[in-house]
C-alpha cells in the first residue's frame, strides 16, 4: 500500500501541479495566440509525463504485486484525468489545425496552409504526413482517455460524450481522406472501425435508458453529438 500511497503524492504534487497549474495557463495563451510551436511543446512534456506515469503504476502493478486490487490503478489513473485531458486537448488544437489546413488545401490547393510543412511531405493516399500524424497521436491520446473514463466511472455522462467524441473524430478523419482513397479495402476498414465505435455509443445509451427504439435511439445519439459541443472535455 505504501507504493500506491507514493504514486499518489507524486501524481498530486508533481504532475498534476505542472500539468494544471504550469502548463495550463501557457496552454490557453497558446490556443488563442495559435501558437503551433507552444502547443507542440506543452504536448511533448504532457506525453512524457503520461508515460511516466503510465511506468510509474506499473513499476508496482507487477505479478509481485499483484493483490493489489485492479481498482487501484483505475483510481490512480482517474486522479489524474486533468493530466490526459490536458494533453489531449493539445493534440485536438494540432489536430483540428492540421484538419483545416489538410481541407482547404485539398479544395484549393493554390491556397497556403497555416502550417506551411503540410506542403512539404504526403502520404500513400496524398495527405499530409503531418495531418496523417497528428490524427493518429489525437485518436491514440483520446482512447486512452476514454479508457481512463470508462474503466473509472462507466456509463457516466463523460464517458458518454467521450465515446461520441471518439466516433466523431473517425468520422472527420473518413470524411477528410474518402477522396484520396484508392483502395477500396482502405475505405472499408475505416468505415469498420467508425461502426464499431458506433455501436459503443448505443451501447452506453442503452445501459442508461433501457431498449428504446432505433428513432429514439438515433434521437439520443443527436442531443449527445449537441452536448458534446456544448462541454469541454
Amino acid at each position: 500500500m505504501r507504493e500506491w500511497n507514493t504514486i499518489h503524492l507524486v501524481l498530486s504534487k508533481g504532475f498534476m501541479e505542472e500539468a494544471v497549474q504550469k502548463l495550463g495557463p501557457a496552454l490557453e495563451v497558446a490556443a488563442q495566440a495559435r501558437d503551433i510551436e507552444e502547443i507542440q511543446a506543452c504536448a511533448d512534456r504532457l506525453r512524457i509525463m503520461t508515460l511516466s506515469l503510465h511506468d510509474l503504476i506499473g513499476s508496482v502493478n507487477s505479478p509481485s504485486s499483484s493483490s493489489q486490487p485492479s481498482e487501484t490503478t483505475a483510481w490512480l489513473q482517474a486522479s489524474a484525468y486533468e493530466l490526459y485531458s490536458a494533453y489531449c486537448t493539445c493534440l485536438e488544437l494540432l489536430y483540428s489545425w492540421s484538419l483545416e489546413d489538410a481541407t482547404s488545401s485539398s479544395l484549393n490547393p493554390k491556397l497556403t496552409p497555416v502550417n506551411k510543412d503540410l506542403t512539404e511531405d504526403k502520404d500513400s493516399c496524398g495527405m499530409s504526413l503531418t495531418f496523417t500524424s497528428t490524427t493518429a497521436e489525437f485518436n491514440a491520446a483520446l482512447t486512452q482517455l476514454h479508457s481512463v473514463v470508462s474503466n473509472s466511472s462507466p456509463v457516466s455522462d463523460l464517458h458518454l460524450l467521450l465515446s461520441v467524441k471518439r466516433w466523431s473524430l473517425q468520422q472527420q478523419w473518413l470524411e477528410a481522406k474518402f477522396p484520396f482513397f484508392e483502395k477500396k479495402n482502405d475505405m472499408m476498414s475505416q468505415t469498420s472501425e467508425m461502426d464499431e465505435m458506433k455501436r459503443g455509443v448505443c451501447e452506453i445509451l442503452q445501459a442508461r435508458y433501457g431498449p428504446v427504439s432505433p428513432d429514439v435511439l438515433i434521437r439520443l445519439i443527436n442531443a449527445s453529438s449537441r452536448a458534446l459541443d456544448l462541454v469541454q472535455i
